[in-house]
This record gives C-alpha cells, sequence and structure tokens, in this order.
C-alpha cells in the first residue's frame, strides 16, 4: 500500500496571477498621490478664505455727488427771478446771482441746498430755495495701475470692480489682485479708501468673493505689491494718481501728502 502524504507541499506562484501584497502598495501609493494633488503647486488654485481682508467697508451709500458738467436747476420759491439753470464747471463751481461763485462738486444736492441757503439768508429774506438735477454727465470711473489698457471708462448700468478690471484688458501678470484698491468719493475731502482682494473672483470661486459693484467717480487701482493701509497707497501711488481724479470729475485734498 502506498503511503499517503500528509504534508503541505509549497505553493509555486503563477507569473500571470499578480500577487496581493504588491496590489496593496500599488493601490496605497495611488490614493497618496491623488489626496496630495502632485507636488506642483498650481498658482491660481483657490485660497480657503480671503488672503487680505478690506481695509475697511465703505460707509452706507451717500445720495449722489454732484461732479463738474453736472446741470443743476436752482428753484426759489417767493424770489422767482432768482431761478437758475447752471452748469458745474470744470473747476467745480457754479455761479449765481448775488452770491457769485460757490462749490458745487463734491457736494451733495441736500449740502449745495444748505449751503445757498446760509448764503442767500445773508442777501435776500426767507430764501427758501430746493436744488434739482437735471443732468447728470459725470458717470466715469478710472481703472489704473498694473492693467493692460489703463484710463477712463463710462459707467452704464451695474458694474463690480472685477468686471471693469476685464474692460480695461484684464489685469497684467505683474498685477497684485489681492490688494485692488476702490478709491470713492463720498463728498469729503478725501477719498474712502478699501482693499479688495479679489484673486478668488478672478477663478469664480464661489462664496469667497470680495468684488463690489462701482459708483460714479471711482478708481480702480491694480498695484503691483500688496497693500495694507491707506497710507501705504498714498505714499506709493498718489502722485501719479492726481490727475485721475481730475478725469473722473473728483478733487480732493492732497497738499499735506509728501
Amino acid at each position: 500500500m502506498q503511503r499517503k502524504n500528509n504534508s503541505l507541499s509549497a505553493v509555486r506562484p503563477n507569473p500571470s496571477v499578480p500577487n496581493p501584497s504588491v496590489l496593496v502598495i500599488v493601490a496605497l501609493i495611488t490614493l497618496g498621490v491623488i489626496l496630495n494633488g502632485g507636488c506642483k503647486q498650481d498658482s491660481l488654485r483657490p485660497t480657503t478664505r480671503p488672503v487680505l481682508k478690506a481695509y475697511q467697508q465703505f460707509p452706507p451709500v451717500l445720495p449722489y455727488v454732484l461732479q463738474p458738467g453736472d446741470v443743476v436747476d436752482i428753484k426759489f420759491y417767493y424770489q422767482t427771478t432768482l431761478n437758475q439753470s447752471v452748469t458745474v464747471r470744470p473747476d467745480g463751481k457754479i455761479s449765481l446771482p448775488l452770491v457769485d461763485d460757490i462749490q458745487a462738486a463734491g457736494r451733495t444736492l441736500p449740502q449745495l441746498d444748505q449751503d445757498l441757503t446760509n448764503l442767500y439768508l445773508q442777501k435776500i429774506r426767507d430764501p427758501e430755495l430746493t436744488v434739482i438735477l437735471t443732468q447728470a454727465t459725470g458717470q466715469r470711473i478710472y481703472v489704473g495701475g498694473e492693467v493692460s489698457a489703463p484710463g477712463t471708462f463710462v459707467l452704464s448700468g451695474s458694474v463690480s470692480a472685477i468686471q471693469a478690471i476685464m474692460q480695461a484688458g484684464g489685469h497684467r501678470k505683474t498685477g497684485h489682485m489681492e490688494s485692488v484698491v476702490v478709491l470713492r468719493n463720498q463728498g469729503k475731502p478725501r477719498p474712502d479708501f478699501m482693499v479688495l482682494n479679489l484673486r478668488n473672483d478672478l477663478i469664480g470661486v464661489e462664496g469667497l468673493s470680495d468684488d463690489v459693484a462701482l459708483r460714479a467717480g471711482d478708481v480702480v487701482f491694480v498695484p503691483k505689491t500688496k497693500i495694507a493701509e491707506a497710507d501705504d497707497f498714498v505714499e506709493q501711488y498718489i502722485d501719479k494718481l492726481i490727475p485721475v481724479f481730475r478725469s473722473v470729475g473728483v478733487q480732493y485734498q492732497w497738499t499735506d501728502v509728501k
């Protein structure tokens, strides 16, 4: 009788069947590559939060601010012979009977109304008057800095800061889109200042927008370097922008800025 061999014989691997251990190692390596997204850093990869918060939020929207070229009617309730229709001159002033020249650009309608009332109180009795805007011609914005085609643009309808940059040919590679500056005329001696991080808006990341709707007289500026404070911006760029403010019909006081 032939003795039966109960010992376990070695199993030779079949070359055509992959080793399970090798499959596990390959799967882990592949998973690590997918999770890490490779070793390359994408320069346009969206951040999880804005890199630079706005330096300040703009104050509540004020009534319309008059600009050179605007036409206003001055109507008196009792002294109708003083009624006038005047155009705001390039120097920002208007001329009226009895009070001569008065600053109009940079003033809101209620502010100009009060200014005129105070002046006419010295000339006539009970100067009840109203100021009516009949033609607004100062609907312009300026886009400058590191953009392909800087210049003045007519503000037509609703336009945001990123849309205005695109109208100016888009930003150059040297433009710092995390520090886009918007300067806004609020009828004060100097503009309000805001820093926007438009990097995520540029690539369409939802929920991470710093974009704002523009108003007439706004200046949008794409700098070369990061801007954190208003003083930094003034020191680096304000000399170049003084003619720009005039191009959009706004004049500011920078006499003490050096």
